[in-house]
């Protein structure tokens, strides 16, 4: 799906002060690439990916995916929006600890009331894809870094996901396993057609991806290949 954004500023603000950390972004983003987003601690960049999986409205601004508005969206279609074109996967992962790897899997379909048996072959292919089908009924304590990663992967995109945001998903890994991660995403790319979105400090990822959009001084600049 394509992303664009228009105009986007957002501020943080309480009864002391008003601080903004987006201002007047413009920038669009094509269906089936991968986005390295860039820049300091508090610069903006998890604000930005929010805004984009409306889970933030930006201040101003507009922002629409393949053509529609989704700054006018209720607060329903958004959650619609979330649990069946967008995919997250965040540095912590967010697993559910009393819940085994494949109920964690599955949760997506089970909160958008999907019916699960028409997944099951997307569940196999991931499992197996994954690596990670001889621990579908173990618990995340049970799991190393990269198979909780994986996991983390696997939920995501059981749903098969048009665009997919990714919140420092290296941050936990070694230089080995981040490989991994990275050859995963491009792999995912080929069959899924997804727009993929990742914010990092490791600026090494910037050379896997399509596109590298630095954040800094409230502002965006695009990085040429």
């Amino acid at each position: 799906m394509s992303i664009k954004l228009e105009n986007v500023s957002h501020s943080y603000a309480n009864e002391f002060t008003k601080e903004m950390v987006l201002s007047n972004i413009n920038i669009e983003l094509e269906n089936g690439k991968i986005y390295c987003v860039v820049g300091p601690s508090g610069s903006g960049k998890s604000t930005l990916l929010n805004i984009i999986g409306g889970l933030l409205h930006p201040t101003e601004g507009q922002v629409f995916i393949d053509s529609e508005e989704i700054t006018n969206f209720s607060q329903k279609q958004l959650a619609d929006l979330r649990l069946n074109k967008v995919g997250y996967i965040f540095q912590n992962y967010n697993l559910i600890p009393f819940l085994t790897v494949k109920d964690n899997i599955l949760l997506p379909l089970r909160i958008a009331k999907k019916n699960i048996s028409e997944y099951k072959e997307n569940y196999e292919a991931l499992m197996k894809r994954l690596q990670i089908k001889d621990k579908e009924n173990a618990y995340v304590y049970q799991l190393s870094g990269g198979q909780q990663q994986r996991v983390a992967i696997a939920r995501c995109l059981i749903i098969r996901p048009e665009i997919i945001l990714a919140d420092e998903p290296t941050g936990n890994l070694d230089s080995e396993n981040t490989k991994k991660f990275i050859s995963l995403v491009q792999s995912i790319l080929k069959d899924f057609n997804t727009t993929f979105v990742i914010v990092t400090h490791d600026e090494r990822l910037c050379d896997y991806c399509n596109q590298t959009i630095r954040i800094g001084d409230r502002s965006i600049e695009i990085l040429k290949k």
